[in-house]
């Protein structure tokens, strides 16, 4: 935490020093009252668990939600009470420091120990709550437990909040407010583009929406191939360690699962290196430009192209290394690989088994509908293009969220 007592980035209303106060000082933190297997229910008032308030804190519409009756929930309100509008959760076990700030009244309850109620707030709660994201390291400092780390009231009442006077924590409130509607709305904007592309792309492969030849003519029928049909090679990879080789701080370029994203983008700063020796060892999976990885291990189902810029490369035994055939264009079958067909035919199957793995023999039996080489070509002109928009978005969304990170550091003590 900085220790200064005045912030770099101010309103140039206010000059006077930030007061440091315990947070326990200006809230009263308590948790919820215990509630019982026996009384969920299959539909009624929401029950949030850590889980939960993490993903509304990220915007989403929580999942796989408990319920408890009415009657429970108007017991609790009545005897111990609700959050209201104001208050804050902040999630205490599992992933620590989510906070969600109630900003309307409707119901719901939360577990407790799950989760610690600030409530009964003397400063402006919005503030106080962005002040706890700034302050995130600080809260996971206060957390006990070795295996499994949790917060707890004693140690979140001594936390250290620096606060400005009521005014200027609302004048900054309001305009991180207006940062984060900003964010909201780019984020709608690429998940809009995300269902638009979805949806397109199962109308593409299920041939609902056909593209024609330049004179305006119907393209010949698809076929059905099986992947192992179309493709020169479906092999893998060999983790450096089993032959003796480590891995290096630099080298050649080593892919792994983690190495990619669950949208197929390759995340640089997780990929591996080894050696020049390492790499002549690993023959077999020495990668080219137009391979497509795919990952049969841990994470099924998650796909990239490898292009140029990663090459060399090489791989291990948890990703399927996929060469297409001359006709085949491999945008598209990859694609292909990560639409809604594919995925569902992972989880089917997936079922039943103790760890997520499929073999080559699987995913080499895939069957995949090809059109022309034309109308592969004029289907990925059209994904494209939506994926330009998408990385455009993306891109946009990454700068703001970068800005308002270095943001906060200026204007929070």
């Amino acid at each position: 935490m900085n220790t200064a007592n005045a912030p770099r980035l101010r309103f140039k209303e206010f000059s006077t020093d930030w007061k440091t106060k315990p947070l326990g000082s200006i809230a009263e933190l308590t948790s919820s009252k215990r509630v019982y297997l026996s009384e969920y229910v299959p539909e009624g008032i929401p029950f949030y668990r850590g889980k939960e308030i993490s993903e509304l804190r990220a915007g989403k519409n929580p999942k796989d939600v408990l319920y408890i009756s009415n009657q429970s929930y108007e017991k609790y309100k009545n005897i111990y009470g609700v959050p209201k509008t104001g208050d804050i959760l902040i999630t205490a076990v599992g992933t620590l420091g989510n906070t969600l700030l109630i900003e309307n009244q409707d119901k719901f309850y939360f577990k407790d120990g799950n989760l610690i109620w600030i409530k009964n707030n003397k400063e402006n709660s919005k503030f106080v709550d962005y002040s706890l994201q700034y302050n995130y390291k600080d809260i996971l400092n206060t957390s006990i437990g070795s295996s499994q780390r949790a917060l707890t009231i004693v140690g979140l009442n001594k936390l250290q909040i620096n606060l400005p006077e009521y005014r200027e924590q609302q004048k900054i409130a309001d305009f991180l407010s207006a940062v984060d509607n900003y964010i909201k709305n780019l984020t709608s904007q690429k998940e809009e583009l995300e269902k638009y592309k979805k949806g397109m792309m199962q109308k593409l492969f299920s041939q609902d929406f056909r593209f024609k030849d330049n004179d305006g003519k119907m393209l010949p029928n698809w076929n059905i191939s099986k992947l192992g049909e179309i493709t020169k090679r479906i092999t893998k990879g060999t983790t450096p360690t089993t032959l003796g080789f480590s891995y290096t701080e630099e080298g050649i370029n080593f892919i792994k699962i983690e190495s990619i994203s669950n949208n197929g983008s390759i995340l640089e700063e997780k990929i591996g290196h080894i050696n020049e020796q390492c790499n002549a060892a690993l023959s077999r999976s020495q990668l080219k430009r137009n391979d497509i990885l795919f990952s049969i291990a841990g994470a099924l189902g998650r796909v990239t192209l490898v292009n140029s810029n990663l090459l060399p490369a090489n791989t291990n035994q948890a990703l399927a290394i996929i060469t297409p055939n001359d006709n085949i264009n491999p945008e598209y079958l990859t694609e292909y690989l990560r639409s809604a067909v594919i995925q569902n035919a992972l989880n089917y199957l997936k079922v039943g088994l103790a760890q997520s793995n499929i073999s080559l023999e699987q995913i080499s039996n895939f069957e995949i509908p090809l059109p022309s080489k034309i109308e592969q070509q004029k289907i990925m002109s059209f994904l494209n293009s939506i994926n330009e928009l998408l990385n455009i978005k993306k891109q946009q969304l990454n700068n703001v969220l970068q800005w308002k990170k270095g943001l906060m550091q200026e204007i929070f003590v």
